[in-house]
């Protein structure tokens, strides 16, 4: 019996950590969401990006859509979409599982949330550089995560790694490193 009731529980922590985002659910997102205004033969779309895109040119127009924003998952052949609940906004989010070395869904789940997150506990300058959207030296890991997001794994296999590797735009990378204390150290760009 005891057995039994073990794999249920177990069965039940496993589907609860599987179980993918529908789309059209109601998500926020854990961290900064860099977008940037890009104009094509179809008008102007938004755009963000699985590596952060976190300083593109001027003349992209990049702003930040702040953690604990409502919205909702859509589908896209290049990745997926975020439907910005309080206006509508649509912003195609590229993504590329080889780099990332996870499915898409899983990202998804990644980088949203059910409940809004909290801000709270963060220190002042972790507070200083996810409003600016920038890694700013003496942020903690969790405060450059929620700055400028999760790092595409095949630059950074592992959070506990001392450099995050992410892109200012498709061709300009911006490497955070780590001191021993687990606090920004320096930022190369």
């Amino acid at each position: 019996m005891k057995k039994n009731i073990c794999r249920f529980i177990l069965f039940g922590l496993v589907m609860l950590v599987a179980v993918p985002v529908v789309a059209g659910e109601i998500v926020y997102n854990k961290y900064n969401l860099h977008v940037y205004e890009h104009t094509d033969r179809n008008g102007t779309v938004y755009k963000a990006n699985y590596s952060g895109f976190v300083d593109p040119p001027a003349a992209a127009n990049h702003f930040i859509v702040p953690p604990g924003t409502a919205m909702t998952v859509g589908k896209w052949r290049q990745g997926f979409t975020l439907t910005r609940k309080k206006d509508g906004m649509l912003i195609y989010y590229e993504f590329n599982s080889r780099n990332m070395k996870i499915p898409l869904d899983e990202y998804i789940s990644l980088v949203t949330s059910a409940k809004p997150e909290t801000l709270k506990g963060l220190n002042k300058t972790d507070q200083k550089g996810i409003k600016s959207g920038k890694a700013l030296p003496g942020m903690t890991r969790n405060g450059v995560l929620t700055a400028l997001g999760y790092p595409a794994k095949h630059k950074t296999p592992s959070l506990d790694e001392k450099k995050w590797t992410y892109w200012q735009d498709r061709w300009r990378k911006l490497v955070v490193e780590f001191g021993g204390d687990g606090k920004v150290a320096r930022v190369i760009e």
